[in-house]
């Protein structure tokens, strides 16, 4: 019944997928990126926009700047 725990890796233990890139998985550098999980998310909404909804609700002042940081670089 049901599947046998797998093994913990040791941390120092030599790669099991040595023909594998270390950025396999990531959105960056050499190998298959998060698309091939078919999972890929796709933000349509801007950082600062995001921001303005919590502005209302920003007693400390910190969203307020984080949402000025976000306007001015575009994001």
């Amino acid at each position: 019944m049901g599947m046998a725990p797998s093994q913990i890796t040791p941390l120092y233990a030599p790669s099991e997928r040595p023909d594998e890139p270390i950025t396999a998985g990531i959105a960056m550098g050499p190998g298959v990126g998060p698309e091939a999980l078919g999972m890929t998310s796709i933000q349509t909404e801007k950082l600062s926009d995001i921001l303005a909804k919590m502005l209302p609700y920003d007693q400390s002042g910190e969203v307020e700047i984080i949402y000025q940081r976000a306007l001015a670089r575009g994001m």
